[in-house]
């Protein structure tokens, strides 16, 4: 609690004020909102409350961890951007109002979010991630690297009811009946925890983001998509007299919705079935944050950055350059780090669990104890293999010239090489006892706070 009071106190003293504390699915995670604010403050506001939370963390004996995905099999950690766009005297474009169909200017800025998200999938998938967000992105309590938007059916309704003259639109009552107090409205907009873009009442929230990146690479994404989509829908409308004006806003509605509803998914975005709706719909899928950058950049999905003066040319191979980059020093260092925990910390704690048994089977005979020494040195001989191979891939990379080939080489061979170093690893922790076992486990890194 004292943790928590000191975050406030620092994060008052900046003018920065909390909306929630509490906690999250994974053990020791925990959930921190901070208010609203014009985008360029909330993303500075954000960095600093990062800063702030390991900084006091430190002052309580703590570790405050970032990364998106610390523990296997446990939920990863992340940002969830909630984006709403007002005018400057106060309305908020994203609000529906009691009727959504008449209302034009929402349809209008709901279809171009609709376009954004669709048009600009590798630039969101990208924005929204880092190499260390591939290990959450698809696994527990995240959304799918699949780019989707989830707006609710009653919102989809309105659209098709739009697009199609002859469309029938269901009425959704969204009820829910609560014991002697009869049914209630429940909201229709955020039922769907597994999409990675949801429209939630009068704003939509980004939720792939990773919990180590900052928030303004993805919102210079959504402006510069939403200006560019917006200009169009201007430059159309102010060529119609006043009187048409209405039409032809429902107009551009339908095309946009039309052209654009294969991003619309209302279903489970972690099954099976809907990898291949998407394929067939014609989504992008990037399992990793590497296979994004590389088809970003074939496909020139960059050069919007260009054309709205955001990024020179060369800034632009230069931005790419560094994320190959990133990938990478990352993997490189992934491997060396392996090495060095095999070495330093793995070894000699099955060793002294060998030696421990030698001791005992020197007063007392113990068949079993004999075999589970011998599979210790099995495991600890395969560990010493990896090693031989950690050197081979790591010196083989160093004579790649192209940065490209040499990031995906790194990140295909690092994958394999350090889930199958984690099986024996993880083996091997089950046949060592905690006396002789140098590493923390998870017991001992969760179950203390």
């Amino acid at each position: 609690m004292s943790f928590f009071e000191d975050v406030n106190s620092e994060l008052y003293k900046l003018g920065i004020y909390m909306e929630a504390e509490h906690n999250e699915v994974g053990p020791n995670q925990f959930e921190i909102t901070i208010m609203y604010e014009n985008v360029n403050i909330s993303v500075d506001n954000n960095q600093l409350l990062m800063h702030i939370l390991e900084k006091t963390a430190l002052d309580h004996d703590l570790v405050c961890l970032l990364k998106e995905k610390p523990f296997k099999n446990m939920a990863g950690s992340g940002k969830h951007n909630n984006y709403s766009l007002a005018t400057n005297y106060g309305r908020n474009l994203f609000t529906p109002g009691k009727t959504p169909k008449n209302n034009p200017v929402f349809l209008l800025f709901l279809a171009s979010m609709i376009e954004v998200c669709n048009k600009y999938q590798k630039l969101i998938r990208i924005a929204s991630s880092s190499v260390t967000n591939d290990y959450r992105l698809g696994g527990d309590e995240a959304p799918p690297a699949i780019i989707s938007l989830f707006i609710g059916r009653d919102l989809e309704e309105v659209l098709e009811s739009v697009a199609n003259d002859d469309f029938e639109e269901k009425v959704i009552e969204n009820m829910v009946k609560i014991p002697h107090l009869g049914e209630i409205k429940t909201d229709s907009s955020d039922r769907n925890r597994t999409s990675p873009i949801a429209y939630t009442g009068n704003k939509f929230e980004f939720r792939m983001l990773g919990s180590s990146k900052s928030a303004a690479d993805l919102n210079t994404v959504i402006n510069i998509g939403f200006a560019e989509s917006v200009k169009k829908i201007a430059d159309r409308l102010e060529k119609v007299d006043e009187d048409r004006l209405k039409e032809e806003a429902y107009s551009i509605v339908k095309e946009i919705y039309q052209e654009n509803k294969n991003i619309l998914f209302q279903g489970d975005g972690y099954s099976e079935e809907w990898e291949k709706e998407a394929e067939k719909r014609g989504l992008e899928n990037f399992p990793t944050f590497l296979e994004a950058v590389i088809a970003a950049k074939a496909t020139k999905a960059y050069d919007i950055f260009e054309k709205s003066g955001i990024f020179t040319k060369k800034e632009i191979e230069s931005i790419i350059k560094v994320e190959y980059e990133d990938v990478t020093k990352f993997f490189s260092s992934q491997l060396e780090i392996l090495n060095n925990m095999i070495h330093q910390e793995i070894l000699p704690s099955a060793m002294r669990e060998i030696a421990s048994i030698k001791d005992y089977l020197s007063f007392v005979e113990n068949e079993r104890l004999r075999q589970r020494a011998r599979k210790i040195n099995e495991k600890v001989g395969k560990l010493l293999d990896y090693c031989d191979v950690i050197s081979d891939i790591l010196e083989k990379s160093e004579d790649m010239d192209l940065l490209e080939d040499k990031a995906g080489y790194l990140q295909k061979e690092t994958r394999k090489v350090a889930g199958e170093i984690r099986q024996i690893s993880d083996s091997l922790e089950k046949l060592i006892s905690r006396e002789n076992y140098s590493m923390p486990n998870y017991v001992d890194m969760l179950k203390t706070l």
